[in-house]
């Protein structure tokens, strides 16, 4: 009984340190912004919860079209945003925040890749058990440099609605 009682133990905790793993590597990705902050021609943007609040309000007085609303409605999961720019950076400070992105993001699960322009952009994220959200969202743009780190949820029937608009 104890065997048993263990293993379902364990079966129920499997899942966990995936997520675990996500929330680890974002936080790393964090870490890795602070880090660069400092250097020449890098861009870095952190924005709270309040920040984004203040956000959404200014944007959702903008919005007009049914559209634009749900692309607000979507994002409203969304608790934190870190963004990283280091295209005006020396190739140089570029290459060594590339290198060691990719190096953090070698154990994510990519959702998404595309190439725009030449630049090789992924997506990463983790699926909710249901399959109805994806939370924390990173995407990479490795040649140019760029990061984007979404904390929190997005529906995935936005972004199914996104990939249906982009085929039209």
């Amino acid at each position: 009984m104890k065997r048993l009682i263990f293993l379902l133990t364990l079966c129920l905790l499997l899942p966990l340190p995936q997520e675990a793993s996500a929330k680890n590597t974002g936080r790393a990705m964090v870490r890795l912004a602070d880090e660069f902050r400092h250097e020449d021609g890098v861009e870095v943007m952190d924005l709270g919860r309040i920040a984004l609040s203040l956000m959404r309000a200014a944007a959702k007085a903008s919005a007009s079209s049914r559209d634009e609303k749900a692309v607000l409605a979507a994002f409203t999961g969304i608790t934190r945003l870190v963004v990283v720019d280091c295209e005006d950076a020396p190739d140089e400070v570029r290459k060594d925040f590339a290198e060691r992105a990719r190096k953090l993001l070698r154990k994510e699960e990519i959702l998404l890749e595309a190439k725009d322009r030449g630049d090789l952009i992924r997506i990463y994220g983790s699926l909710s058990e249901t399959g109805e959200e994806i939370r924390d969202i990173i995407i990479f743009n490795e040649g140019g440099g760029g990061l984007v780190c979404a904390f929190g949820t997005v529906p995935t029937s936005f972004l199914e609605r996104v990939k249906r608009k982009a085929k039209r």
